[in-house]
């Protein structure tokens, strides 16, 4: 996970690799077969031309009886490897587009017209006034010229001034430093917590810090609201209401942890199992709260819902605009 997160979206495809698939195997027998549903992911969207390399990796998930239950896709950005690779000699490069974004069906995706610029020289995206309206072979509608929209979308999560405040500066990255040196494990992935106890040790760390410098979001507002105030000369009219109410609102590190509890402690908890387990026990900690896979195991488990998405008799945001 990374610490700001962005938004995710799942496209509900249905399989249509036959038995004899190569590239991912299992033994002697394909782990893709035929009609197995499937969900790829993104998070966030790509523009055209800047598309990154990323060629695609599919990883069973086994159950206790060593059962293939699902498939989590893995993509590995490649693209500043291969713009290494092309780069000219004696200091040149070239790049070059030669053709638009076209998926199977025939459905143009492209999301700019080059061939249309605007007068600084910048591109504009499609209209939507432009866009046509396409029926996919199940019968679902969905629309070309702004790439490919996803059935079920999720929220990003914001987080507060002080979960940012915490990673930009490295104070959890410094705690589970300090942490790991005195401490010899801890519980496994699956079932490590992070205990009251523990927390406001890390809350104590914080607080004690000379050099950790934050700012509320309220207290942000505060400020530009006293500067309009004093702008219109209303600030003199209460004054002293304004500097009581910048009191109450002055940062406080122990009563903003204490607020952001759980975020800071997901955060906390990834990067001390990080610290034993490495990465793979990160991710392992990550997969008991992660929505994206909840949503898809969900999406899943649905059958009729599922297949209602592919032949468009449940609505979802594939054929949605960019503006309404």
């Amino acid at each position: 996970m990374s610490p700001l997160k962005s938004p995710i979206s799942f496209y509900p495809v249905a399989a249509k690799w036959s038995a004899p698939v190569v590239k991912y195997r299992n033994g002697t027998k394909p782990t893709v077969r035929r009609a197995n549903p499937l969900i790829p992911s993104c998070l966030g969207p790509c523009s055209s031309v800047a598309d990154p390399l990323l060629p695609p990796y599919l990883s069973p998930i086994r159950n206790e009886r060593n059962e293939i239950t699902h498939y989590v896709g893995v993509q590995n950005d490649i693209s500043e490897r291969k713009s290494i690779e092309h780069q000219l000699a004696y200091n040149s490069s070239l790049k070059v587009t030669t053709a638009k974004y076209y998926i199977p069906s025939g459905r143009c995706i492209q999301a700019v017209d080059y061939a249309k610029r605007n007068e600084d020289g910048s591109v504009a995206m499609i209209p939507d006034s432009l866009m046509k309206e396409f029926h996919t072979k199940g019968g679902r509608l969905v629309l070309d010229g702004g790439g490919i929209s996803p059935d079920v979308t999720i929220e990003p999560n914001k987080f507060s001034n002080i979960t940012i405040a915490l990673m930009m500066q490295q104070t959890i990255f410094d705690f589970a430093t300090q942490f790991a040196a005195k401490t010899h494990s801890i519980a496994s992935p699956e079932n490590f917590e992070i205990s009251d106890e523990l927390y406001n040790n890390f809350v104590a760390y914080v607080d004690g810090l000379e050099d950790f410098k934050y700012d509320s979001e309220s207290n942000d507002l505060f400020q530009k609201l006293k500067e309009a105030a004093e702008k219109e000369a209303y600030y003199e009219l209460g004054e002293e209401a304004f500097s009581d109410l910048e009191e109450v609102l002055k940062p406080n590190v122990t009563r903003s942890l204490t607020v952001a509890k759980d975020e800071v402690s997901e955060l906390l908890a990834m990067e001390l199992v990080r610290r034993y387990y490495y990465q793979r026990g990160a991710i392992l900690y990550n997969l008991r709260f992660d929505e994206e896979i909840d949503t898809a195991v969900e999406t899943l488990g649905n059958e009729a819902e599922y297949h209602g998405m592919l032949n468009g008799t449940v609505l979802t945001h594939a054929g949605d605009r960019r503006y309404n």
